[in-house]
């Protein structure tokens, strides 16, 4: 899901989206999501590449301690 009024919802995110890529790095599941953003801070940007209805794009999420 995605919070609303949070990060992810202002970055374009939906529900259901595919995170595939964090900056760069692979993703094949949300352990490895939790992993690759584990040692980012608050206000750091993320480099997303997310697959939605068979599309793939790139989103930019800014780092929130907000949790909605």
């Amino acid at each position: 899901g995605v919070n609303d009024g949070g990060p992810a919802q202002e970055a374009g995110l939906q529900a259901g989206d595919l995170i595939t890529e964090v900056d760069g790095q692979r993703i094949a599941d949300s352990t490895e999501l939790i992993v690759a953003i584990r040692d980012k801070a608050v206000g750091d940007k993320v480099d997303l590449t997310v697959e939605r209805g068979g599309d793939t794009q790139q989103v930019t999420v800014t780092l929130s301690a907000d949790q909605g």
